[in-house]
């Protein structure tokens, strides 16, 4: 029997993949798709390992995983899984042990368990590495934090790496939020790129690679079809749960506005409850008073609304604050959107806002790095405007734009 904390998140997937979703007049081509045209043109007689999971899947809802162990001309050797593991099953922040698939019957590395980065006998029984990851386009969501260190391993240990791409689904449009201090470098930063980087994983499998001194033998294996100004509903694709908070493809643009918020652990972004990531409460706060005191923001809009989580932050109690809408996401701002959030309810509620819980002080260092830097936070606290954080982040990101021009594949 399903419980009923999941319920809500089951009902949202369930919905999202009903059906078949409205095709594209050419519909997308993934990386999967491309490469097993003809598979021995790219991999010849290589030993291959695959690192990926549950949301890899092609236009007809096969499995990457299953396409490749499949194909008489593929030699799969071995399995490598990011955070949720191979099927999708673990939750977030849950460490991921090694296991056999039990499809396929090949040994799974986890890479999210006590090893983030693929050791040299990890790698020693294949000449290729392919990797095959639905991102979201966030730059705390891990998987590309796993394909940084599997690149890095595979250059280190002599292994060629062939990246499949997939859509951004966010599209490849907006680009957001303060770039990375490394300072700050950690499993949810990795490099110095923005919140918001609006590039595909191919895309920044390539600028990693150049700028960022791996320099493995890379391949990346281009999509046909797909436009920057694409959201995912638009491809023609079938969308499959990355991780167990993300049941729908409009989820990702709702994930870099309170995802940042939900690492103070006092806030809830509204894991729990139907609508992950869509919301901002707390019991002590009036979703009236918030919603009239947020000004117009480009893209978005927002309504008062209660709810009651079934399980995580503030479960069986009532929770108050706004659901947030995007309504326009080839151009809203959602990092900007977050700092106008905190701004209004630290000035809201001085005496409850809170960055950590008493008892979980080691979450502030969560939240600097989630942020990739901590001076949002330190700005807040000294009571500086929204407008004034916004801009302290505009020159980097004006940097990062011009690096950024020179690995996109797509138009």
């Amino acid at each position: 029997m399903i419980s009923r904390g999941l319920l809500g998140v089951v009902l949202l997937t369930a919905l999202a993949g009903c059906g078949s979703p409205s095709r594209a007049p050419e519909p997308v081509r993934l990386g999967i798709d491309v490469l097993m045209e003809n598979p021995r043109i790219t991999l010849g007689d290589r030993k291959v390992g695959l690192l990926t999971h549950s949301a890899a899947i092609d236009r007809e809802l096969r499995a990457s995983v299953d396409r490749l162990s499949g194909h008489p001309d593929v030699r799969l050797a071995a399995l490598f899984s990011p955070e949720h593991g191979m099927r999708g099953s673990a939750h977030a922040g849950e460490k991921v042990d090694g296991e056999k698939d039990p499809v396929t019957g090949l040994p799974v590395h986890s890479l999210y368990g006590k090893t983030k980065k693929p050791t040299p006998e990890m790698l020693s029984d294949i000449d290729v590495l392919v990797v095959d990851l639905q991102d979201i386009g966030s730059r705390s969501y891990t998987y590309i934090s796993t394909l940084y260190y599997a690149m890095e391993a595979a250059a280190e240990n002599g292994k060629a790496v062939i990246v499949l791409d997939r859509p951004n689904p966010m599209g490849g449009l907006v680009v957001d939020g303060p770039v990375l201090d490394p300072k700050f470098k950690s499993f949810i930063g990795v490099a110095p790129i923005p919140v918001v980087h609006g590039m595909t994983i191919g895309e920044l499998a390539w600028l990693f690679n150049a700028e960022f001194g791996i320099h493995a033998d890379l391949r990346v294996i281009e999509m046909r079809g797909w436009k920057r100004t694409m959201a995912f509903r638009e491809t023609g694709l079938y969308w499959a749960p990355p991780s167990p908070h993300i049941p729908t493809p409009e989820t990702v643009f709702y994930y870099p506005i309170t995802g940042l918020i939900g690492e103070m652990g006092t806030l809830s972004e509204g894991v729990g409850t139907p609508m992950p990531f869509h919301l901002v409460g707390a019991p002590w706060m009036d979703g009236q008073k918030l919603a009239a005191a947020l000004p117009p923001l480009r893209g978005c809009a927002f309504r008062p609304i209660t709810v009651k989580p079934f399980y995580a932050r503030y479960a069986g109690e009532n929770v108050h604050g706004v659901q947030i809408f995007v309504t326009q996401p080839m151009y809203y701002r959602p990092v900007e959107i977050s700092v106008y959030l905190l701004h209004h309810i630290r000035n809201l509620w001085p005496d409850q806002f809170r960055w950590y819980p008493p008892d979980e002080p080691a979450r502030l260092e969560n939240v600097d790095r989630a942020w990739g830097t901590d001076f949002v936070r330190k700005w807040l606290d000294e009571g500086k405007t929204p407008d004034r954080i916004i801009s302290e982040w505009r020159q980097g990101l004006k940097k990062f734009l011009a690096v950024r021009q020179k690995h996109l594949i797509y138009d």
